[in-house]
């Protein structure tokens, strides 16, 4: 059994050294310089080494000698002397560097190891011992034949675990060990020497490990218990490892193929969505549930993938979890914004189709209106929760490709949300403004723009429209149909009107004389009930120039008495040719009322529901189609679409020119108009401003007029031109012609306006100049300054020509920009003037 060992040392490595060859217990105490060593734990069984300083030597060996006389080996650094040193059988020297196994064979009692490899099998009987030298063991140290038996080289083997007596003898149970029969002699080397040169020492045999010896130099095999489970846990061990590296091998191929078929079915999903997306523009619903159809089955592929067992078991390892959930996140986000699909393109089949059921007839099918507020709040809950899958997604180095999936699907879905979220309100509105619950009723007013004012022109037809559940039913505007000058009723002018000229109106022609149209509709709203007695809902004004719109989008219709009218012909047949037709009102009143019930019937037949969409959106932009309700809900809807006429927003520089007919002439038809601006700029953002606006009276000779001042038939133009300018502005001077004039001013919706009175003979033009000073005209931007323009159109048959030029400050240059040509210190914006429009231009610092 192998001796205990008490190790006093500072060094931290000979403890973890000697425990690798000693099968004994070793204990350690750490010793460094400075320490106070008090007490004594250990039985005398133990064995020491003592390996400190050479300065703490004396102190620690003192300690360790009022405790123990048993073995102690001594561990001396290189140079230090050996005087001072016990003299005893059981004390050993070891000079630092050694080897472990020289520290053991010291403990062993060992005699020091030869210089030369000792040979591994016992010498060829009759030849010498190979001399032996080492360093010769402390004077009285006994002879090494006689030493105790203790620990060997790094490789020693288990030993007898009971210590033994300092004397070599065994101290376990009193009883001394029997000694095992001498090995039989190794048979002799019988390899051949290599001859070497003359006078040159024979070399040993190569060495081998020796086997572990017992007191008396005999070798101890392991116990065979020992080794069985040595093998045992080598192959244990073994096959651990093979299972760990099959099993790893196993998961690796499977994260492989499963991230290859996951990004396959990803890359078919997103182009399935495009490809329904495609149809949806296309209006081929059929083929939008085809893609959508394909989506869904690449998605069952994609979950697949995913319920593999490798990509299972992955979802449960650290490093790879987040990747696979992610994936996780990404297919639940498409399976929502495949379905999402779905509601959409039942939404596209019915408002994007010419066919729909929501319209059939003049009926408004309010039912399917529901439905179709409830498809639109499935599509947008389905976003949401596509949305909120989408910001779980993190991505990270293991999962490149799921960013541009995520950033495409985003995409997506705010595209979607902004084509479908506007739907909401119009959708929760349209019944009541079709009538669900009580009956309403609208005013539609067909405008002639051959008679101009500025919210469109005087009512050419006017209709009462009565709308109950979806139902439309078409009235008679009785007298005001071609009659509305002769018509002469008093009624409470809208508050802020400043074209009433007092509290009150009395003359129904010039009720829409506002440019604003929710001031003009509430105008014709209060003149009609004051007319006749029965209160409306709201207004519909429509000019020949929508009217065109319309039967571009829907085609030819036929009137009884105007005949074929088609996009082409309409405006000149009901601002013209009807006037020469039919030159007795009214005649031409019935047929103008036959005009507006054809067009509303147009309107709500429903065989042409997207190309009429569309073609009213457009009409509503350029103000030929105005619409006035009186619910506010309604009212509201419709600003927030475009559709009710108001004056565009402006905080820095403001156009809007304006002509109202003063002497009943249908000669507007024949109106030609030109609008320059000239605006220089300071570089504080001021701007000097002058606006030239020339109006020409073009009718041709031809034209069976009389040069009356008054009536339909006179060819002079009388009319009042209104110019408005933007909410700082500071008038500095007004011209007519080139003569100063003194312009009647007033405000409407915070902006200042000018009106001058025109009176244009056949081929006359009349010159206005306006010139004023503006603060804020540019603002600061980046630097910079950033000038601008916000127009309002009035619609004329032939469009107004609108040329704008902004001189730069010294110092400055305008950046280029589209709709702008810059020359020098000069930029420039030319168009026609029928479209609300934004004009900005952006100057930089030389």
């Amino acid at each position: 059994m192998a001796y205990p060992v008490l190790l006093v040392s500072g060094d931290p490595m000979l403890g973890s050294a000697l425990r690798t060859v000693h099968d004994g217990h070793v204990r350690v105490v750490p010793f460094e310089p400075g320490d106070e060593v008090t007490g004594w734990r250990w039985p005398e069984g133990y064995a020491v080494v003592l390996d400190v300083a050479l300065a703490h030597r004396a102190a620690a060996l003192a300690w360790i000698r009022r405790h123990h006389h048993g073995r102690l080996v001594i561990v001396l650094r290189p140079g230090e002397p050996t005087t001072g040193l016990p003299a005893s059988p059981e004390v050993r020297t070891l000079r630092r560097p050694f080897l472990i196994r020289e520290l053991a064979a010291a403990l062993a009692g060992e005699p020091p190891a030869d210089p030369e490899p000792r040979p591994s099998r016992a010498p060829v009987p009759g030849s010498p011992d190979p001399p032996r030298s080492s360093g010769a063991p402390v004077p009285g140290s006994p002879d090494p034949s006689s030493a105790a038996p203790g620990l060997l080289d790094a490789g020693a083997h288990r030993r007898p675990r009971r210590p033994l007596s300092p004397s070599g003898t065994s101290a376990a149970r009193g009883r001394v060990p029997q000694r095992p029969a001498a090995p039989a002699p190794a048979a002799p080397d019988r390899r051949p020497e290599r001859p070497g040169p003359a006078g040159a020492r024979p070399q040993p045999p190569r060495h081998r490990p020796q086997l572990p010896r017992g007191p008396h130099g005999e070798h101890w095999p392991k116990p065979r218990s020992q080794r069985r489970r040595a093998r045992l846990l080598l192959v244990a061990g073994l096959a651990a490892l093979g299972a760990l590296v099959l099993v790893t091998g196993w998961l690796l191929a499977g994260l492989l193929d499963g991230r290859r078929d996951l990004g396959a079915a990803a890359a078919q999903v997103r182009a399935d969505l495009v490809r329904a997306d495609t149809a949806m523009h296309r209006h081929d619903p059929s083929a939008a549930r085809a893609a959508l159809g394909d989506a869904a089955t690449n998605l069952d592929r994609g979950e697949a993938v995913l319920g593999r067992r490798p990509l299972r078991l992955a979802a449960h390892l650290p490093m790879v979890s987040p990747t696979v959930a992610d994936a996780r996140h990404l297919l639940a986000a498409a399976r929502r914004l495949t379905v999402a699909g779905g509601h959409a393109a039942v939404l596209s089949e019915q408002l994007q189709s010419d066919r729909s059921s929501l319209l059939r007839r003049g009926f408004v099918n309010l039912r399917a209106v529901a439905a179709l507020r409830a498809q639109a709040g499935s599509l947008l809950a389905e976003l949401d929760a596509a949305l909120a899958e989408l910001r779980a997604v993190r991505g990270g180095p293991l999962d490149p490709g799921i960013g541009d999936d995520r950033r495409w699907a985003m995409d997506e879905l705010g595209r979607l949300d902004g084509q479908v979220r506007p739907l909401l309100p119009v959708l929760d509105t349209l019944p009541r403004a079709l009538g669900a619950g009580r009956p309403r009723t609208w005013l539609v007013v067909l405008t002639t723009l051959a008679e101009l004012r500025p919210s469109g022109g005087v009512p050419l037809a006017v209709v009462a429209a009565t709308v109950e559940d979806g139902a439309l039913r078409v009235g008679s505007g009785g007298a005001l149909t071609e009659d509305v000058h002769d018509v002469r009723v008093t009624w409470k002018a809208v508050r802020g009107d400043p074209w009433a000229g007092g509290p009150t109106f009395d003359d129904f022609s010039l009720a829409n004389s506002s440019p604003d149209f929710p001031t003009a509709g509430q105008e014709l709203v209060r003149a009609y009930r004051a007319r006749s007695g029965r209160a409306v809902d709201g207004v519909v004004t429509v000019d020949p120039m929508g009217m065109q719109a319309l039967l571009q989008a829907t085609g030819p219709m036929t009137v009884p008495g105007y005949g074929r009218l088609t996009a082409a012909t309409c405006v000149k047949a009901t601002n013209h040719d009807a006037y020469v037709r039919w030159p007795d009102r009214q005649v031409r009143r019935g047929y103008n009322e036959l005009l507006v019930g054809a067009l509303l019937t147009r309107l709500v037949e429903g065989d042409r529901l997207r190309s009429t969409g569309t073609a009213l959106a457009a009409a509503g932009a350029r103000r030929h189609l105005q619409l006035y309700a009186a619910d506010p809900a309604v009212q509201q809807l419709l600003a927030g679409h475009g559709l009710a006429g108001t004056l565009a927003p402006a905080s820095q520089d403001y156009l809007a020119v304006y002509t109202l007919n003063a002497n009943r002439s249908r000669v507007d038809y024949f109106q030609r108009r030109d609008v320059r601006q000239v605006a220089r700029l300071a570089r504080d953002g001021s701007a000097t401003v002058r606006r030239t606006i020339t109006v020409r009276n073009a009718v041709p000779p031809s034209e069976p007029l009389r040069p009356d001042r008054l009536g339909y038939f006179t060819s002079r133009n009388l009319s009042t031109l209104a110019t408005y300018l933007p909410e700082r502005a500071t008038l500095t001077g007004v011209e007519l012609d080139g003569r100063a004039v003194r312009p009647q001013q007033a405000r409407e919706r915070g902006r200042p306006f000018l009106r001058i009175p025109l009176d244009l003979a056949p081929g006359q033009s009349a010159t206005v100049t306006v010139r004023y000073r503006v603060a804020g005209a540019a603002i600061r931007e980046g630097g910079g300054l950033r000038y601008e323009l916000v127009t309002d159109p009035q619609q004329l048959v032939a469009a107004p020509a609108l040329r704008v030029e902004v001189l730069v400050p010294q110092g400055m240059r305008a950046a280029p920009a589209a709709g702008w040509a810059v020359h020098g210190g000069t930029a420039t914006a030319a168009g026609p003037f029928d479209d609300r429009a934004v004009l900005r231009l952006d100057l930089r610092q030389d």
